[in-house]
């Protein structure tokens, strides 16, 4: 079987060799690398070409350049649809994935849509740690995502082309953090399902990157993909269920607070944040959810003032 393991390429020249060896060296080998060259300013490409020339036997690299740059999101699109294997692997090109990582995942993939195994840090210890191991069909699929059971990146998933391609499951073009809207309509069209134990990825954090570089751009793409994620489920009617009431709430609340810890926003930008939780039906829900809630019904300048009060005590418990 076949795999395609997308990899876009824009201004990672340190970390490009690391990438790139930790898939040629895959105990599976039955793969495709299709690297995907964004216009990157460094020399990252340079950089994979001297990789190539020392490595001669290395044939299983596709080159695609883009003619301008278009984008994370654009160049997972373009390696989506030049793509050739049976399933998809999308990897950042400043991470690396460990050496069995495709072998654990083609063993326990027996047809599903998705399959999908544990995260480390370069540091070796857990970014996220599968804890719900077992495989999932149907509505299982739908309330494993609402329970926190399915992480928000697109890397590190084994998913099924034909079902991305009939799914029309690309990622939204010039949007920043687009991983979260993405793995939301994964998770609400997957039939079939496997979670792995095993860590298959390995995830470098490094200052300056999106994940770690919060500003008002990236608070406001969060809420793009937030608006539309509650829009389909305000139109399906799933906030009746209390996993969705508690998705809804945490992930409006971590957002809003990070807005104000990490991305730094002033009151003015604050109110200027384009997204308000729905009305819910919050009875029943535990007592941190109902807390949680209720201040963001409050008005923008009371949450605005209550998120800074939060974050002066947790730097004060650190003193």
């Amino acid at each position: 079987m076949l795999i395609s393991i997308i990899i876009p390429i824009y201004n990672v020249e340190e970390y490009i060799e690391r990438c790139l060896f930790s898939v040629f060296n895959q105990r599976y080998t039955e793969i495709e690398i299709i690297l995907v060259n964004d216009c990157s300013p460094d020399n990252s490409m340079e950089k994979v070409q001297h990789i190539l020339i020392e490595n001669p036997n290395e044939t299983r690299v596709k080159i695609i350049n883009h003619d301008e740059n278009k984008g994370l999101s654009n160049a997972r699109n373009t390696g989506i649809i030049n793509a050739q294997g049976e399933y998809l692997y999308f990897l950042d090109s400043d991470d690396a994935i460990t050496l069995d990582c495709i072998q654990i995942l083609v063993d326990r993939c027996k047809g599903e849509d998705l399959v999908f195994g544990s995260v480390l840090k370069d540091d070796k210890t857990f970014y996220w740690n599968n804890q719900n191991i077992r495989s999932y069909k149907g509505k299982e699929i739908f309330n494993a995502y609402f329970n926190g059971d399915i992480y928000d990146m697109a890397c590190n998933k084994l998913i099924k082309r034909d079902f991305v391609i009939s799914n029309q499951l690309f990622f939204k073009p010039k949007l920043i953090h687009e991983d979260f809207l993405w793995t939301y309509q994964v998770a609400m069209v997957t039939n079939s399902m496997v979670i792995v134990k095993q860590p298959t990825y390995i995830y470098f954090i490094r200052s300056g990157s999106l994940n770690t570089n919060f500003t008002k751009r990236n608070i406001d793409n969060i809420f793009i993909s937030f608006r539309i994620i509650q829009e389909h489920i305000k139109k399906n009617k799933y906030y009746d269920l209390n996993s969705v009431v508690r998705f809804l709430v945490y992930k409006s609340y971590d957002f809003k607070y990070l807005a104000v810890k990490d991305a730094k926003m002033t009151l003015k930008e604050y109110l200027g944040i384009d997204f308000n939780l729905i009305d819910l039906p919050i009875k029943g829900q535990k007592r941190y959810t109902f807390i949680k809630y209720s201040i963001l019904k409050l008005p923008a300048f009371m949450q605005f003032f209550i998120f800074k009060l939060r974050e002066k005590l947790q730097m004060a418990v650190k003193i």
